[in-house]
C-alpha cells in the first residue's frame, strides 16, 4: 500500500479517527475521576555485596567477582524481598496494626466487622507469634480462614502489595531502593519500614539455618581429619622406634660423611704401600746376603715385641676408624705406640753394627721403619675396608626405611593440608554466623510523604487518546492491507490483467436522474466526472460498432450494476442521435423490464415466433426502446431457436444502431454463455467493491477462450480512487492539505523514477 492511498483511506475515515480517541479519552476520564490521591514513600538498603571494608577471614580481603555474579546476587536479594513469604509476614503485621491500633490505616468493612465478632483475641495471638518466629504459629483452620479473609478485605494481600511495591538496584552501587504508593502516607512508610525489618529478620533466620548446618558439617569433618592426622603421626613414631631411627636424614648424612672421610684415608694409605714397598726393595739391594741374614736374625729376636706393638697399633687404629676419628684417647695411644716402636727401631739399629759407616747405619734404621710402616699401612687399608663395608651396609639398610618414612610423611603432609583447609572453612562459617545479617542494613528510613504525588489524570487521558488513535490507524492499515477488493482501475488491472473501456464512479444521491446529470449545471465533482465517464464509455463503445451492433452485457458475479450500466449507456448513446434497443435477457432478475415497464417479448424474440415488433416498447427517453422478460427458471438455451433468433436479431439490427442485451452473471448461471454466439461483442461489468474470486477468474478465462471480442467496465468506483488514472480530482481541500499532498506525491514520484532508472540501467 503506497503512502498517498493510505492517507486517502485515513482521510476517508477521519470521523472514525476522531470518535474512537474521544471515546478512549472519555473512558479514561471516567475511570480516573474518582481516583484517590497517592502518597509515595521510599527507603534505601545497603546490600553489603560489593562492600570491601568489612573484615574477612578469607585469604582475599577484597572479593573480586564478575558483574554477572554481582547482578545475580542483587537479583536474588530483590526476589527474596518481593517473595510471598516475606510480604505475607508484612500482611500479618498490617492486619495486627489495624486490629490493635486506635487509628487503623484502613477502616474495616461491614463484612470484616462480622468476622471480628468472634476470635479476635486468637487472631491477635497468632499474628504476634508469626511476627516473632517468622513462621506460622499454631492456629485453627477457622482462625486461618478469618485472617486471610480480613487481609483480602483490607487489601493487604500479597497481590495488592506487590502491585504498588517497586524494588530495584540503584545503578551499579551497593544500594537497593524500595518505593511504595498508597492513599495513606503513614501506611506507605509503615509498609516499607516493616518490609525492611521483616526481610532482614527473615534473611537472618533462613541464612542462619543454612550457616549453622555448615558449621556442624565442617566441625565433624575437622574432627575426622584431625583424627586421621594423629593416627599417621603415631604410625611414623612407632616405625622409627621399631627401627631405632631418630633422624634418618641426619643419620644418613653422618654415615655418608664418614664413608667419604674413610675413603680419603684409605686412598692415602693405599698410596703409601707402593712407595714403601719400592723403598724397601731399594734398601735390600744395598745389603749383602750376609748382612741381610744378620739383620733378619737381629730382627727375629725383637719380632715378638714389634708384633705386639703393631697389633696394638692396628687395634687402636681400627677403633679410631670405627669412631670416625673422633676417639681422641685411641689416637693418643696410637701416637705413643708409634713413638715406642720408633725407639725400638732405633735401639735395634744401634745393635746391628755391620759397618761403622754412618750411611749404612741409616739404611738399617730406614729399613726397619719402612717395614713397620708398610705393615701398619696394609692393616689400616684392611681396617678401612671393613669399616666402609659396615657403613655401606647400614646405609643400604636405611633405603627401605626411608621409602616407608617418606610415604608416611607425604600422607601426613596431605592430611595436615586437608585439616588446615577444613579448619579455615570452619572458622569462616563460624565468622559468618557471628556476622549474619550485619551486611544488610537500612541506610534510609521511610518517612510519610508530606504531599501527594502529582496528578497523572491528564497524562493518562492524553495517553489513552494517543494510544486509541494509534491503534485505530494500525487497525485501518491492517484492514486496508488485507483488503482484496478491487477499489480502483489500477488494482483491477493488477488483479485481473484486463484493461477497461469505462470507469464509472459510485453516486451517493438518493435517485439518479440521468437527464439532469447531462443537462444540468451541477457543481458536484463526482457528478461531473460521472457524466464525463459515460461520454468516454459511449465513445469506446461507438468505436466497437465496426465489429457489430449487438452487445451482450454480463458480469462474473451478481450486483455489479449491469442493469444500471445498460440504462445509462443507452441514454448516453441516444444523445448522439443513435437508436438503441435494450433487450432484458436476465431471467433471474428482470430489473430492466421493471424499470422501463417493458412487455415480455424475450420468448418470442428467441423462439422466432409471434409478432416481435409488437413487444417493443418506447421508453421515456427518445431513441431508447426495450423488450422485457419475466422471471422464469428456464435458460435461454431452452427457448432459443437458433435460426429464428438470428433472423430476428438481423431484423432488429436493421432498425436500430445499437442493441444492448443484459444477461445474468456467469458464475452462477450458464445463460450468458448460451447467448455468446449471438452477440458481436461482450461487455463485462465488474464492481469496484467486489473481490476477484477464483470463480471470477475462471469466467474471465472462459470469455478469453471463446474467441469473442470483449471489453471490461469497472463500476461503483469511489471518487477518491480515480486520481491514479484521471489525474488531479476536483475536491474541496484547504491550501495546507493541497500543499502537503503535492509534496508527498512529488517525493514518491521522484523515488519511483529513480527506481525505474536503476532497473533500466
Amino acid at each position: 500500500m503506497d503512502l498517498i492511498r493510505f492517507i486517502k483511506v485515513l482521510l476517508k475515515r477521519k470521523k472514525l479517527l476522531v470518535i474512537i480517541p474521544l471515546i478512549g479519552m472519555a473512558a479514561a476520564f471516567l475511570l480516573t475521576m474518582k481516583g484517590a490521591e497517592v502518597y509515595k514513600s521510599e527507603t534505601m538498603l545497603s546490600a553489603g555485596i560489593i562492600d570491601d571494608t568489612r573484615i574477612s577471614l578469607e585469604e582475599n580481603v577484597v572479593e573480586k567477582t564478575s558483574s554477572f555474579v554481582t547482578a545475580t546476587k542483587f537479583s536474588n536479594l530483590i526476589q527474596m524481598i518481593k517473595s510471598k513469604s516475606v510480604i505475607d509476614l508484612v500482611s500479618y503485621q498490617l492486619l495486627l496494626h489495624d486490629l490493635t491500633a486506635d487509628q487503623p490505616f484502613r477502616k474495616f468493612s461491614k463484612e470484616s466487622a462480622f468476622l471480628l465478632k468472634s476470635g479476635t483475641d486468637e487472631m491477635i495471638q497468632v499474628l504476634e507469634e508469626r511476627k516473632i518466629s517468622f513462621q506460622p504459629g499454631p492456629f485453627t483452620e477457622e482462625t486461618d480462614r478469618n485472617i486471610r479473609r480480613l487481609i483480602a478485605a483490607q487489601k493487604y494481600s500479597f497481590e495488592e502489595i506487590s502491585k504498588k511495591l517497586k524494588v530495584e538496584r540503584v545503578g551499579e552501587s551497593d544500594f537497593i531502593k524500595m518505593t511504595f504508593e498508597s492513599e495513606n502516607p503513614y501506611l506507605s512508610a509503615f509498609i516499607l519500614n516493616t518490609l525492611t525489618q521483616t526481610f532482614m529478620g527473615y534473611y537472618k533466620t533462613i541464612m542462619g539455618e543454612k550457616t549453622t548446618e555448615s558449621v556442624d558439617f565442617f566441625s565433624k569433618l575437622a574432627e575426622e581429619k584431625k583424627r586421621e592426622l594423629n593416627e599417621l603421626v603415631q604410625r611414623l613414631k612407632e616405625f622409627k622406634m621399631d627401627n631405632k631411627i631418630v633422624n634418618l636424614y641426619e643419620q644418613t648424612k653422618s654415615i655418608v660423611n664418614q664413608i667419604s672421610s674413610l675413603e680419603i684415608i684409605r686412598e692415602n694409605e693405599v698410596k703409601k704401600i707402593p712407595s714403601l714397598t719400592k723403598a724397601l726393595n731399594d734398601i735390600n739391594k744395598k745389603f749383602t746376603p750376609e748382612e741381610r741374614k744378620y739383620i733378619e736374625a737381629e730382627y727375629s729376636r725383637n719380632s715378638r715385641i714389634i708384633s705386639e706393638i703393631k697389633e696394638k697399633i692396628n687395634s687402636l687404629s681400627a677403633r679410631v676408624i670405627e669412631s670416625g676419628y673422633t676417639d681422641k684417647a685411641a689416637q693418643d695411644s696410637v701416637a705413643q705406640l708409634r713413638s715406642r716402636l720408633a725407639s725400638l727401631v732405633t735401639t735395634m739399629s744401634d745393635n746391628l753394627v755391620l759397618n761403622p759407616n754412618a750411611s749404612m747405619q741409616n739404611l738399617v734404621e730406614r729399613k726397619l721403619e719402612y717395614e713397620i710402616e708398610l705393615a701398619i699401612a696394609n692393616e689400616n687399608v684392611k681396617s678401612n675396608d671393613r669399616e666402609l663395608g659396615r657403613l655401606q651396609t647400614i646405609v643400604q639398610s636405611f633405603a627401605p626405611s626411608e621409602a616407608t618414612i617418606s610415604g608416611i610423611e607425604r600422607e601426613i603432609s596431605v592430611a595436615a593440608e586437608s585439616y588446615l583447609v577444613i579448619l579455615n572453612k570452619l572458622n569462616v562459617a563460624k565468622f559468618a554466623v557471628q556476622d549474619m545479617g550485619k551486611s544488610i542494613q537500612q541506610t534510609e528510613i521511610a518517612l510519610p510523604a508530606e504531599k501527594p504525588e502529582p496528578n497523572k489524570k491528564l497524562l493518562l487521558i492524553i495517553l489513552m487518546g494517543v494510544i486509541s488513535f494509534v491503534l485505530t490507524v494500525v487497525a485501518i492499515f491492517v484492514l486496508e492491507y488485507i483488503d482484496l477488493t478491487i477499489q480502483s482501475p489500477g488494482r483491477f488491472v493488477r488483479f485481473s490483467g484486463l484493461t477497461t473501456i469505462g470507469d464509472i464512479n459510485q453516486l451517493y444521491t438518493k435517485t439518479v436522474n440521468i437527464k439532469e446529470i447531462f443537462n444540468g449545471a451541477s457543481s458536484d465533482p463526482s457528478l461531473i466526472y460521472f457524466k464525463n465517464a459515460l461520454k468516454n464509455l459511449r465513445y469506446n463503445v461507438s468505436n466497437l460498432l465496426s465489429q457489430g451492433k449487438i452487445f451482450l452485457v454480463t458480469g462474473t458475479s451478481q450486483k455489479t450494476g449491469k442493469s444500471f450500466i445498460v440504462s445509462v449507456l443507452a441514454y448516453a448513446i441516444s444523445l448522439t442521435g443513435k437508436k438503441v434497443l435494450i433487450i432484458d435477457a436476465n431471467f433471474r432478475n428482470n430489473s430492466l423490464s421493471m424499470q422501463f415497464s417493458s412487455e415480455n417479448g424475450a420468448e418470442e424474440l428467441m423462439s422466432g415466433r409471434g409478432d416481435l415488433f409488437a413487444r417493443i416498447k418506447q421508453s421515456s427517453v427518445a431513441g431508447v426502446e426495450s423488450i422485457g422478460t419475466d422471471i422464469r427458471n428456464q435458460s435461454p438455451g431452452e427457448l432459443i431457436d437458433e435460426e429464428g433468433f438470428r433472423k430476428n436479431l438481423q431484423e432488429l439490427s436493421s432498425q436500430y444502431d445499437v442493441i444492448l442485451i443484459e444477461a445474468p452473471s456467469m458464475n452462477s448461471d450458464t445463460d450468458a454463455k448460451e447467448l455468446f454466439s449471438f452477440a458481436d461483442h461482450i461487455l463485462m461489468v465488474f464492481s469496484a467493491r467486489g473481490i476477484l474470486e477464483p470463480a471470477d477468474k475462471r469466467s474471465i478465462d472462459f470469455v478469453k477462450k471463446s474467441g469473442k471480442s470483449f471489453s471490461a467496465i469497472l463500476n461503483r468506483i469511489e471518487y477518491e480512487n480515480l486520481e491514479e488514472l484521471q489525474g488531479e480530482m476536483a475536491k474541496q481541500r484547504s491550501a495546507f492539505r493541497s500543499y502537503i499532498k503535492k509534496l508527498i506525491k512529488r517525493n514518491l514520484e521522484g523515488k519511483k523514477d529513480k527506481a525505474s532508472e536503476m532497473r533500466m540501467g
